[in-house]
């Protein structure tokens, strides 16, 4: 590498200036996002571009300005606003790189996590090397020489931000910064969205199964209710049924009763009858036996003899 990390990180400076810009970051009121050094990596390479294009237009404005007619005056102070902005640009990329960097550095390996290391020191010679322009700009405002001095102070400024750009790149696609997390978090965002169908499927169908258990039960509820109706209806017939059994066998047992008194009078009656009958044929018996035990008198054929026999 020709304008190399290596070799920034080397100078005594470096030290001082790393911790000088990290108690810069600190002081952010904010805590700071991960995965915001992307988007303001862009706007940090693409300003300095801009800002370039614009300081040769500048050089080459005032170089057939005059008093009369004075030119440049719109692109300077466009370029000296761009320039604020980058400032706060680089001082943003270098925060969010930073919280990014730690969040990926023990995923990265030993060479990675080498260039990882650069990569922040360059960061910070970026923070510096922004307010330096700034200061170098109000200074571009004496003289035409100035001017180009700041041009190629842009310029380089420049370079060293496309070659901390191409660092970049090599850091995310051929080490894999952030790259696995990306794809870890997309996993499990997607083991999520997968384990979130899956229970809103088992909900539908817990919320169609209770749907079902609760007509089921108010089914049977149904059932139970109809059921009680009709054993209550069962058991009113069976109360009709039984009283009126009671009432037919009171009746039939009544009756029996005066069948039974009946054939008990008329057999009092018939064997009275045939007692009294028994009692007129003994007595008629009795009397014939009397008579036949008494022997009738035997008739009186002679008188003399009657008188003879009296005599004697």
């Amino acid at each position: 590498m020709d304008f190399s990390s290596i070799n920034l990180a080397n100078l005594p400076i470096t030290s001082e200036l790393t911790e000088l810009i990290g108690n810069l970051v600190k002081q952010i009121p904010v805590e700071v996002p991960t995965m915001l050094h992307p988007p303001l990596v862009h706007f940090a390479i693409v300003l300095p571009v801009i800002i370039v294009l614009l300081e040769i237009f500048n050089v080459f404005a005032k170089m057939t300005s005059d008093s009369e007619a004075p030119r440049g005056k719109t692109v300077s102070a466009l370029s000296f606003f761009l320039i604020i902005l980058l400032v706060i640009v680089a001082i943003g990329a270098y925060a969010t790189g930073s919280v990014d960097g730690a969040n990926v550095v023990e995923d990265l390996s030993k060479e990675g996590q080498t260039d990882l290391h650069d990569h922040k020191i360059i960061g910070a010679y970026i923070v510096l090397s922004s307010i330096l322009l700034l200061i170098f700009k109000f200074i571009s405002f004496v003289g035409t020489k100035t001017r180009v001095l700041f041009l190629v102070l842009a310029i380089g400024f420049t370079a060293l931000v496309m070659k901390q750009g191409k660092m970049g790149g090599e850091l995310v696609y051929e080490h894999g910064a952030n790259v696995k997390k990306v794809q870890e978090l997309g996993e499990q965002l997607f083991d999520t969205q997968e384990e979130l169908e899956t229970l809103k499927s088992e909900k539908s169908a817990a919320s169609q199964s209770s749907t079902d258990l609760e007509g089921k039960v108010k089914e049977l509820e149904t059932q139970k209710k109809a059921l009680e109706d009709e054993v209550t209806t069962l058991k009113t017939k069976l109360d009709d049924t039984t009283k009126s059994l009671e009432e037919k066998a009171a009746a039939s047992l009544k009756e029996a009763e005066e069948k039974a008194a009946n054939a008990l009078r008329a057999a009092e009656d018939k064997a009275n009858a045939t007692i009294d009958r028994i009692k007129a044929e003994a007595a008629k018996a009795v009397e014939a036996a009397k008579k036949a035990a008494t022997p009738e008198p035997e008739p009186d054929t002679a008188p003399a003899s009657a008188g003879g026999m009296q005599a004697e």
